[in-house]
């Protein structure tokens, strides 16, 4: 599967049996590296830290509480919701750098925290997000319940959805990541607009204009339309086809009307996190002689 097959719905079966093969796939190619297996031996014979080892690599989803507080919308002992910094309209974007923008009005980010005690490598099986620089991809030493921090993921989300104060919390974030993008791009676009080429900018206005538009069609939407928890989708991107080497999953509002002026050159490649789960827990019990 790849970006150029037959775009069919993220949240419909045939879009989760792709998946279930690209993830297949994509794990099966990252155990014959047995780069997990490598990098802890390495640690062994140099006697370092394998936990310490791992903040080698580090991401912009390192440390992110610490570095990035204004940025957490909730958290928990074990997890951090984020926000996106895209801005979710694809208009603003040039083409070659569309697949930047956000998958729904309504695209959080959800990550494992490692600032309440919690070993980074110990929240995940060694193979979920095959990245060979990844945090949570790499410890097999310390890896507990493969699964149980994407329930706890889910989970998270859901009850924050829940609370009486979410709807405003994630306009407030999805406004902010919105506006710190457009004045990026419009202080670049100025600067080549000063050596004549004023045409990008002229269109990049007309496009934010209808942007904005949109912006507050969405908003008034997002206040009054009634959603429940079946209207979110949890996905993954598996490495070499992810952004970061750090476990994140992407919480995306799936009803068409938030999902208009988004990006969809994305979604081939977001697995859902239940076929995650399902892959993780059916090499668990194959491997433990239980299948069947």
């Amino acid at each position: 599967m790849s970006e150029s097959d037959e775009l069919v719905p993220i949240t419909s079966q045939e879009h989760s049996q792709r998946c279930k093969v690209l993830f297949l796939q994509r794990r099966r190619e990252f155990k014959a590296l047995n780069a997990g297996e490598e990098l802890s031996t390495y640690a062994e014979e140099k006697k370092i830290d394998y936990k310490k080892l791992l903040d080698l690599w580090p991401t912009v989803f390192t440390h992110y509480a610490e570095r990035f507080p204004e940025n957490v919308l909730s958290a928990t002992n074990h997890s951090l919701i984020i926000s996106n910094v895209a801005s979710h309209d694809k208009r603003l974007y040039s083409q070659d750098a569309e697949t930047g923008a956000g998958m729904s009005f309504v695209h959080l980010l959800v990550i494992p925290r490692g600032d309440k005690g919690e070993q980074r490598g110990s929240c995940i099986e060694q193979w979920l997000i095959p990245n060979s620089h990844s945090h949570y991809s790499l410890q097999h030493r310390l890896s507990l319940d493969g699964s149980w921090i994407i329930t706890e993921m889910q989970s998270h989300s859901r009850d924050f959805w829940s609370q009486p104060d979410s709807v405003d919390i994630i306009i407030q974030a999805v406004s902010k990541a919105h506006e710190i993008f457009v004045r990026k791009e419009n202080l670049q676009l100025s600067a080549a607009a000063a050596n004549s080429d004023t045409e990008a900018l002229k269109a990049f206005q007309e496009n934010l204009r209808k942007a904005e538009q949109s912006r507050k069609k969405l908003t008034e939407r997002l206040r009054t339309v009634e959603l429940n928890l079946d209207d979110f989708f949890f996905g993954f991107h598996c490495m070499p086809n992810a952004s970061v080497g750090y476990l994140h999953m992407h919480v995306i509002l799936t009803p068409r009307k938030f999902r208009k002026h988004i990006t969809h050159r994305n979604d081939w490649k977001t697995i859902p996190a239940d076929v995650v789960i399902e892959v993780i827990d059916e090499e668990k019990r194959r491997d433990s002689g239980h299948d069947g």
